[in-house]
């Protein structure tokens, strides 16, 4: 059983189950879907966005410390430069983010920490040493992170009250899971993103952001099969999503082709890299003129450099509609990365 920190209300949101009767301690397994119990699993083969930090600091709602993975922390550049020239912990004090998800592993709370003095000093040591620019791996980052929205937190778990306050007064959006799922794979909790991101899917079919993530955490975490197939769905809906600018999609394309060539290749062919007609269909686009035809009367030559997405953006720009292509700022301008058979 795999009691790690989650909110009850994040399992009665998913489940419809009120939230007095969510079975208590709660687990991975109390999460629905398909992925969120995989992740936990794979936990330490994903790849995240940021690095891990533990410490050890006291919950004070019950007054017990134990160690949790804070994630990276972040400073305000106004802070650090206060810091610098006063040296001094007290400015910080309630003055950083955590990006970690993490509650306590006693009473589940999450509301307040005590970080103990040395945690202080040894930020501000960091802290000059990143402002220093000696360029070493760092847990502290000199920057600030908030949502969509512009709120700005403290820790994750803020994020994700604040996300169900959202869903409370506008209602469960697909598009609010989906971005609830980014916040739970930004703050190093894949099995979260996975429940929340599948979520979404089941309210939106069609959003494709959903389709991409859970493509690349599936991918980085071993299941490449599965993964695959999010990242080819979300090729096959592009071409319809509304969401983000043209240039933005063709950007998310390019990585998702990264990743869909490098398996393919791995695989020996094993694993499609393109859509099939099947896939096609299951999108409910494969009636779409998304730059022509469909897939399976291409060739596609792999010519895309894996450090440089702008070398698959040819490809990738037949994904998008003749509307998306025409609000492109720049233009692929480079030769055709297929041809008919």
């Amino acid at each position: 059983m795999n009691t790690a920190g989650i909110n009850p209300k994040l399992i009665s949101l998913l489940t419809g189950i009120p939230l007095d009767e969510v079975r208590q301690p709660v687990t991975v397994e109390a999460l629905p879907g398909k992925w969120a119990a995989y992740a936990s699993e794979a936990h330490k083969r994903i790849v995240y966005l940021v690095p891990g930090h533990t410490e050890t600091v006291t919950c004070r709602i019950c007054h017990r410390p134990a160690q949790y993975d804070i994630g990276m922390v972040l400073v305000s550049r106004r802070y650090s430069v206060r810091v610098k020239k006063t040296r001094s912990d007290l400015i910080l004090k309630d003055s950083f983010q955590c990006m970690g998800y993490f509650r306590c592993r006693y009473c589940n709370g999450a509301d307040s920490w005590e970080f103990p003095d040395s945690f202080y000093t040894r930020l501000i040591h960091e802290m000059l040493a990143v402002r220093s620019g000696r360029g070493r791996p760092s847990w502290v980052s000199i920057t600030t992170a908030d949502l969509f929205d512009g709120y700005m937190y403290s820790f994750a778990t803020d994020a994700e009250e604040h996300f169900f306050g959202l869903m409370a007064s506008q209602g469960e959006t697909a598009y609010l899971w989906n971005r609830l799922g980014n916040l739970y794979f930004k703050s190093r909790r894949a099995d979260l993103a996975m429940a929340a991101l599948e979520k979404s899917l089941s309210l939106d079919a069609n959003l494709m952001e959903s389709d991409f993530t859970l493509g690349m955490i599936l991918i980085q975490s071993g299941a490449e099969e599965a993964g695959a197939r999010y990242l080819r769905q979300a090729l096959a809906k592009a071409a319809r999503y509304e969401r983000l600018n043209a240039n933005d999609l063709r950007d998310l394309l390019a990585h998702a082709l990264i990743e869909l060539a490098r398996v393919h290749v791995k695989s020996g062919k094993a694993i499609a890299m393109l859509p099939s007609p099947e896939e096609w269909a299951e999108a409910r686009n494969s009636t779409t003129d998304a730059g022509g035809d469909s897939d399976s009367h291409w060739v596609v030559a792999i010519s895309g450099r894996s450090d440089d997405p702008t070398t698959f953006y040819p490809l990738a720009e037949k994904y998008l509609s003749p509307a998306q292509l025409r609000s492109l700022s720049n233009p692929s301008r480079q030769k055709k990365q297929h041809k008919r058979r």
